[in-house]
């Protein structure tokens, strides 16, 4: 915790208000022996109050340098994971990348699928579309025979697509969140997503950013996704680059989450 200055001013001007209404009142008494007995009691509580406040502030200024180490730490172990564990996880692996609105762009992972040997194949965010043509443009992304449909919703505003549909995928990035309440979009677009991808024998992980308004990771484990609730995060890149070989499981760290990162 960062010391608050502002408490600090704020204590020392009310001390020495004390210590002039003090005076004041002794003045007005006319009374010696009281301006003196009150001077010195003010005196010694603003003593004390500045011992304290000195006190009060090297412990957090320690308790502020402290959590500094252990964070540069953690980021060490992490990086040091990251190097350990990604490599060669997803060796020729096709990946497909389908946003299920456009509310949290999720593209970062791109990179790490590259560092763990794998391909981001394309990515599709979904805009406006029905129940149908969800399910047309996943058995295209999937199969990669029908490039021509995709880019036709692209054209028509109902989708953003970039990279390439001409090949096979082996595995489906579902990626959810949003900032407004969309349960009804969820059993539309999501629910299509994946059930076209079950048919097709893909796996599918359901993944969304630490801090999006509202959450779709119950869902997902509703439809039997693996998910990982943190992918704007390192670890949440490991998990998600693990998961994939890993069994069903709900990683992260929000509080549904079995744990960081899949261990299996």
């Amino acid at each position: 915790m960062i010391p608050n200055m502002k408490f600090y001013v704020v204590s020392i001007v009310a001390i020495f208000t004390a210590l002039g209404l003090g005076i004041y009142i002794g003045f007005s008494m006319d009374t010696e022996g009281f301006i003196t007995d009150q001077q010195e009691n003010l005196v010694s509580i603003v003593e004390t109050q500045f011992e304290t406040l000195i006190k009060e502030n090297k412990e957090l200024v320690e308790e502020n340098e402290n959590v500094l180490i252990k964070n540069k730490e953690g980021k060490k172990y992490i990086d040091e994971s990251y190097d350990l564990l990604i490599p060669e996880k997803l060796a020729g692996k096709n990946i497909a990348l389908i946003e299920s609105n456009g509310d949290y762009a999720s593209s970062s992972i791109g990179h790490d699928i590259e560092e763990a040997g794998g391909n981001l194949l394309n990515l599709t965010t979904v805009l406006n579309l029905n129940k149908e043509e969800i399910a047309n443009m996943t058995n295209s992304i999937i199969n990669g025979n029908n490039s021509e449909y995709v880019r036709n919703l692209a054209s028509d505003g109902k989708v953003e697509a970039i990279g390439n549909y001409n090949q096979k995928i082996d595995y489906i990035i579902l990626a959810g969140g949003s900032e407004s309440d969309n349960n009804t979009k969820i059993s539309v677009v999501d629910k299509s997503v994946i059930d076209m991808a079950k048919s097709n024998d893909i796996k599918v992980v359901g993944v969304e950013k630490f801090n999006v308004e509202n959450s779709y990771t119950s869902k997902y484990r509703e439809y039997g996704l693996t998910t990982v609730d943190n992918i704007n995060t390192k670890m949440g890149k490991i998990a998600t680059v693990l998961s994939f070989d890993a069994k069903l499981g709900s990683y992260g760290v929000k509080g549904n989450a079995e744990s960081i990162i899949p261990t299996n």
